[in-house]
């Protein structure tokens, strides 16, 4: 299953360029795969969450 996220997030558009973006992000914007992580990730802290203040 990671796998297939690996795959997807690397055809993901991203913004290119030489001048905003340095060359260990391949000179494109890294933001766009972060922001879908951490939505993924969204669920599991509220979770976390509502069991630590609810429990």
């Amino acid at each position: 299953m990671l796998e297939k996220y690996t795959q997807l997030f690397s055809r993901l558009r991203t913004d290119r360029g030489r001048d905003r973006y340095p060359a260990f992000t391949n000179h494109r914007a890294p933001h766009k795969p972060f922001l879908l992580l951490s939505v993924m990730e969204l669920p599991q802290f509220v979770w976390s969450v509502c069991y630590i203040l609810f429990v």
